[in-house]
């Protein structure tokens, strides 16, 4: 039977709440609190365990005194959409499928924030937008999270795990994967294999090349050992 450990009821619904250490009541309270939207315990538990990391997280962050989203918010959000789509392959039946899945709308929303109001200066029309980049943020965690999408280290250490890889090449190994990634988020791409398209990959190695700070020789290898993790990077980038 499901237990209500960090849940308590709200209304009719379940949320999540996590004890905040006395030494930052003054800054978070007592406690942390996240609605779940589901009046199902065993729902309830199957979406506690990404939400109690994630506030935990905001604690941490909080006892070092790094109260803004900065840093590795990306991270954070990829390790919770893992958790909440682990929570769907976890989940027994239809309904608790869906009550997950409805969780990852919301929480996606929340990502989003609210739309801003803009006047158009021509004709005075109002409309209301979605900040740009956080909507991308958002559409990113619900790709991870409902597995439309898969991170693109997704099968570095199981890869890692089944050749031998001298620990120098591995280093190379995570060495290109930060760089596509830090890439992707330049450029608006979601940092998941299936979006690592063959033009996605040469615009990618394109810009390396016209950084013009590595050789062509580094630029192959970054290619070569991360081919494995995601077939179109194996493209030829015209390169000796």
């Amino acid at each position: 039977m499901a237990d209500s450990k960090y849940l308590e009821k709200h209304g009719e619904k379940w949320r999540v709440t996590v004890p905040v250490p006395r030494s930052l009541h003054s800054v978070l309270g007592t406690k942390l609190k996240r609605p779940l939207n589901t009046d199902s315990l065993s729902t309830a538990n199957l979406l506690k365990h990404a939400v109690i990391a994630e506030l935990r997280q905001e604690i941490a962050r909080a006892a070092s005194g790094k109260t803004d989203s900065t840093g590795k918010s990306d991270d954070r959000l990829t390790a919770e959409a893992l958790a909440l789509r682990a929570s769907i392959e976890q989940a027994t039946d239809d309904r608790e499928r869906q009550d997950v899945i409805d969780y990852i709308a919301t929480r996606a929303d929340e990502i989003a924030g609210d739309p801003v109001e803009t006047t158009d200066s021509n004709s005075g029309a109002r409309t209301f937008e979605y900040d740009s980049a956080q909507a991308s943020i958002a559409g990113v965690f619900s790709r991870l999270a409902t597995g439309e999408s898969s991170p693109l280290r997704s099968f570095v250490q199981q890869w890692h795990g089944q050749a031998s890889r001298h620990p120098r090449v591995m280093a190379d190994d995570e060495r290109a994967l930060d760089l596509l990634e830090e890439w992707c988020r330049t450029h608006r791409v979601d940092p998941a294999i299936e979006a690592i398209t063959r033009k996605v990959a040469g615009r990618f190695i394109g810009k390396l090349l016209e950084d013009g700070d590595r050789t062509p020789r580094t630029i192959n290898k970054y290619i070569s050992v991360s081919a494995p993790f995601y077939a179109p990077m194996q493209l030829s980038a015209g390169m000796g």
